[in-house]
């Protein structure tokens, strides 16, 4: 069962974000109390306990012509033992719907492997991203310290025909890839 994360949820979300990524309590506890909210962070319940996560965190990608209403996938994380069961993807799937739902053009991540960069191209990831540099120098720091700034606080991506690779965005809406590519400009 997927539903929405609620605050009691806290200390097991960040129990698999340590299992999975490795972050410390400092990271984590920065993390939850300036980007957590439970509008955006969904859960996969197994014998109603968390067991898997996905957040989305609302972004702007802004290109030359335009500017779309984005969410950022990020944490995308399940315990050890119900891996290769189907539950990322399924998240991935009900993040799809809520994202449409919600009026949300595109979604974005940053898969942190080549593997995951083919599975999520799978998923309909297939448009690389590139970014201005000093955009990736801000996801790096979100990345490394537990979020940039609240939780309402809106990231903006500056999306570029060449740059620095960044990730993979996902439109939500009938792009084609020669639409993107007049919209890149």
């Amino acid at each position: 069962m997927i539903r929405f994360a609620t605050h009691n949820d806290i200390p097991v979300l960040k129990y698999i974000r340590r299992i999975c990524f490795m972050e410390d309590d400092t990271f984590l506890d920065r993390y939850f109390s300036t980007r957590f909210t439970t509008y955006n962070t969904l859960v996969y319940i197994v014998n109603a306990e968390p067991v898997a996560t996905l957040t989305m965190l609302d972004a702007e990608v802004h290109t030359p012509k335009q500017t779309l209403r984005a969410a950022y996938i990020y944490a995308v994380a399940t315990l050890p033992k119900f891996r290769r069961k189907g539950l990322a993807e399924a998240l991935s799937h009900y993040a799809s719907k809520i994202i449409r739902d919600r009026g949300v053009e595109a979604s974005l991540l940053v898969p942190a492997s080549e593997a995951l960069s083919a599975y999520y191209i799978k998923l309909g990831y297939a448009t690389p991203l590139f970014v201005e540099p000093n955009i990736y120098a801000i996801m790096k720091y979100l990345a490394e310290n537990g979020g940039v700034g609240t939780a309402d606080e809106v990231l903006k991506f500056h999306v570029v025909k060449e740059g620095v690779p960044f990730g993979l965005i996902k439109l939500h809406f009938p792009f084609t890839s020669t639409l993107w590519k007049k919209i890149l400009g």
